[in-house]
């Protein structure tokens, strides 16, 4: 996995015999965060981050691509959803408060255009350009509107906890009051009750309706969940999706609970799937493509080393290896909960943060009285929260015991507490390195 990087702005591709090779917006927004991840990226974004801001215009709409050599003068809604998208990673990962106060007045006046559009049109009829860009045929795209709205929404959740970083409280107080009524107007606007989903009932339009904070009432929750899960069954574990869905689907099946899911769609290797791409007896790849189905496809639109489906990365780091990197606050490492005999058993990654460098390797074996086993070195001057499963009976550091409670002073070195929250065991952890086993 690699950002495409020209000189000043990222690229959608680096494939030669491609016509084009722009800086698109749509490609950043989606894997800004798996860049980061693995890449030293902060300033070269935060200079695209002015460019951006120089080619907005006085309504404050943005454009496809920066600098606009292609594309459209005002974004697809997906593709200007860059902007915001950017700022809050570059808060995650490296605490660049000082980046996020000197944007959020364009980062406002990009909300305020979409606002505009949904005031002037509704969300249902909310422009867009690109939409849910080329899934897999014979797919279709699923509705171009719900996916505007979508980033819309988005965009504004984003806004609102910026907002909370910087102390800008009116704005806290007024874009929460107007996001509750478009999660109220979005639902209205999009949910069918006979599909028990939004939209068309494409895998792509439950996805984002879920995603959404507060957009799908409790009551209805586990009706759209079971008919995304039903679709996902119904097409034997792989994906309908295009950009815009591929990107949040999998953390929301991990957020759901169903990282086990998940895992057996992105192991897959009959098309559509990453594994395909890969072993297709046609024509193995060593890049990502651009096409689901690259070689059946002509040699146009058609790249074989392209960045937008490597949002998957920032999912592999997040929720299979379980690494929050909260810049600001104490890193979070939470192990997805994985079933026996599932297609992931373990996971090691090593994130080179802004603290130092963040080692964590957890492993669960097949058979079930066996611990969970998470090994965690947390760099100097830094802390980690280990989240463990609800269920866990005995934990332990090494060969001490943390859990059930013991005094502070008989805690191993490092080890700061456990605590209880949201149903889950927390293990503060200060630098050094961790064994943790978890007998549940």
């Amino acid at each position: 996995m690699r950002p495409s990087c020209g000189d000043r702005s990222p690229t959608s591709c680096l494939f030669l015999r491609r016509d084009e090779r722009k800086a698109w917006l749509g490609d950043a927004a989606l894997t800004v965060d798996e860049a980061l991840f693995n890449f030293d990226l902060g300033s070269f974004y935060v200079s695209w981050l002015q460019e951006i801001r120089n080619a907005q215009s006085a309504e404050g709409s943005v454009p496809d691509t920066v600098p606009r050599t292609f594309g459209k003068a005002i974004a697809d809604p997906n593709w200007g959803t860059a902007f915001p998208t950017i700022v809050s990673c570059l808060v995650d990962h490296l605490g660049d408060v000082t980046t996020a106060k000197d944007m959020y007045s364009a980062l406002r006046a990009w909300v305020e255009f979409l606002r505009m559009c949904a005031n002037r049109d509704g969300l249902s009829n909310m422009y867009y350009v690109h939409g849910d860009w080329v899934p897999p045929p014979p797919e279709t795209r699923t509705s171009g509107a719900l996916c505007s709205a979508f980033a819309y929404l988005n965009d504004m959740q984003q806004l609102i906890a910026l907002a909370r970083l910087l102390g800008v409280t009116d704005d806290v107080t007024t874009y929460s009051q107007l996001y509750a009524q478009l999660a109220q107007e979005f639902h209205e606007s999009f949910y069918d009750e006979g599909l028990n989903g939004y939209g068309d009932g494409k895998q792509t339009a439950n996805v984002l309706a879920l995603t959404l904070p507060d957009v799908v009432p409790a009551a209805l929750k586990s009706t759209v969940v079971n008919s995304l899960l039903a679709d996902l069954a119904a097409h034997n574990g792989h994906l309908t999706t295009g950009i815009v869905g591929t990107r949040y689907v999998f953390p929301l099946l991990s957020s759901l609970g169903c990282t086990d899911t998940a895992l057996a769609i992105a192991t897959q290797t009959t098309y559509p799937s990453y594994g395909y791409m890969l072993g297709n007896p046609a024509e193995p790849a060593t890049t990502m493509w651009e096409l689901w189905d690259a070689p059946s496809e002509g040699p146009g639109m058609n790249s074989r080393n392209h960045i937008m489906y490597g949002s998957i990365d920032s999912w592999l780091y997040r929720c299979v290896a379980g690494v929050q990197p909260r810049a600001l606050e104490p890193f979070v490492v939470a192990p997805p909960a994985v079933r026996c005999g599932g297609p992931v058993r373990w996971a090691r990654a090593v994130y080179i943060s802004a603290k130092g460098p963040l080692r964590v390797r957890w492993e669960q074996r097949d058979e079930p009285s066996s611990p969970l086993e998470v090994a965690v070195s947390v760099p100097p001057n830094a802390r980690c929260h280990v989240v463990l499963p609800s269920d866990s009976r005995q934990i332990y550091e090494g060969t001490a015991l943390v859990w059930p409670a013991v005094s502070a002073s008989a805690q191993p070195p490092g080890v700061h507490g456990v605590t209880v929250a949201k149903g889950s065991f927390v293990v503060e952890l200060g630098s050094g390195d961790f064994c943790l086993k978890v007998v549940v």
